[in-house]
């Protein structure tokens, strides 16, 4: 009896296991008809040699397969395609290891039958009936064979209640292999429901930041066209408006060509250079305004060679070292290090300007969050995020309210020229693939 119950146990262990497998490996190519089929045909053929390599011996009387139940069930889910290559695979197999051939041969054809004709219906049907008549449809097989079994063997109560204890533990289990099945297919629609909600979340949050930041510059510069047709402005006042509207739309443009740089991938025309010539060229650009702003520049450059593009690279650095004038108002210093650390290039770039807390880093590059509502749109470090993503690098970004922040770009010398494939959500992404440090 002890060898009778763990061969049940076995038989239901693997069946789950099985189950199970199939649907965590039928989720990687959920689009791929071919790809759900070959994974159910696949459990399916592994189900039906497990059974019958592991049957139920009976006190050496009879061995009792469970090979209708994954016949039943992975035939009702996979239609007659998946169906009629279990029959291929099982129907030689019969031969081999089943007992009463004539009998089993007959039930394989018939359980295959129904499942070809049924399939299409029980694929419409609700989870709930889906449970029941796929239950009564696979079960009835062992009512069959166990009631044989009876019969031929008249008076024998063991055999009695060893039929009823095998089909009861059978209807109770293949109504969990059901409900298992239809649990795996709920969650992967509600996943995908999620995932579809989070894209256009993003899209709305994209399309409402893009429509409201372009729409003042653009009213602005309207307005300033239409005080111009009035003709009633003296010729200075004239010019200052047409100048004023030209800023507007020079202000426009240039949030479309964030945009643009955003969205477009990286170029693939790459060259090998030294950070420390674009790092002193950036120093050259902003020098003047510093001289202005009673900010000191402090920079220890080493040589630190990556694979990218000069141009995008030296945009980058512009941004921050903006960002980082901006946050001294009153002066400061900033300082600019380069160095090359186990073959990664790093670039650091501190101040000692206002600095950020932990939620307002976490913020940095989605559209339109600036630390300066009246100067920034926050596009510039939404660019910066993409660039350094799509030279394979990464910013770890480390601030402190009221003593400054300090921001390092880390590119890996061989992997600087990958592409964006993995980027698939921009606009949230964009505000996280960086880490915080302690």
């Amino acid at each position: 009896m002890t060898s009778l119950i763990r061969d049940i146990f076995l038989n239901v262990s693997l069946s789950i296991t099985i189950i199970t497998l199939w649907k965590f490996f039928s989720q990687k190519n959920i689009n791929s008809d071919f790809y759900q089929k070959s994974s159910m045909a696949l459990a399916g053929i592994l189900s039906i040699l497990l059974c019958l390599l592991f049957p139920l011996d009976f006190y050496e009387k009879f061995d009792f397969h469970f090979l209708h139940i994954p016949i039943g069930i992975i035939g009702l889910y996979g239609g007659g395609a998946v169906s009629s290559i279990m029959f291929m695979v099982a129907f030689p197999l019969v031969f081999l290891f089943a007992d009463r051939l004539e009998l089993a041969i007959i039930l394989l054809v018939c359980q295959t039958v129904v499942n070809i004709i049924m399939s299409n219906y029980f694929l419409k049907w609700k989870t709930n009936m889906k449970i029941v008549i796929g239950t009564l449809l696979t079960t009835v097989i062992s009512v069959i064979l166990l009631a044989t079994l009876i019969v031929q063997n008249p008076g024998d109560n063991s055999i009695v209640n060893f039929a009823l204890g095998i089909l009861c533990l059978q209807i109770i289990s293949v109504a969990f292999y059901f409900y298992l099945i239809e649990t795996f297919k709920v969650t992967q629609v509600s996943r995908e429901s999620l995932i579809k909600a989070e894209k256009m979340q993003g899209l709305y949050h994209l399309a409402a930041a893009f429509g409201h930041e372009i729409r003042q510059p653009l009213t602005i510069s309207k307005g300033m066209l239409q005080l111009l047709t009035e003709g009633k402005w003296p010729a200075d006042k004239q010019q200052e408006f047409l100048l004023a509207s030209i800023a507007e739309i020079n202000r426009a443009e240039k949030i479309i060509k964030n945009y643009q740089i955003f969205a477009e991938p990286y170029p693939s025309k790459t060259e090998r250079f030294d950070l420390v010539n674009e790092i002193q060229q950036v120093i050259n650009l902003i020098e003047p305004i510093t001289d202005m702003t009673n900010i000191q520049i402090q920079s220890n450059l080493s040589a630190a060679w990556i694979n990218g593009d000069k141009a995008k690279v030296e945009q980058c650095l512009i941004h921050i070292c903006t960002n980082a004038m901006e946050a001294m108002e009153s002066g400061g210093r900033l300082t600019i290090r380069s160095k090359n650390i186990n073959g990664k290039s790093v670039i650091e770039i501190s101040d000692t300007g206002i600095g950020m807390t932990k939620k307002q880093i976490t913020r940095l590059g989605e559209p339109f969050f600036s630390l300066t509502d009246q100067k920034g749109t926050g596009l510039g470090m939404m660019v910066v995020f993409r660039i350094v993503e799509s030279m394979g690098g990464k910013l770890e970004i480390d601030s402190e309210v009221g003593k400054g922040t300090n921001v390092k770009i880390i590119f890996t010398e061989n992997d600087s020229d990958q592409g964006l494939d993995s980027i698939i959500n921009p606009i949230h992404k964009a505000g996280k693939d960086y880490s915080i440090l302690e």
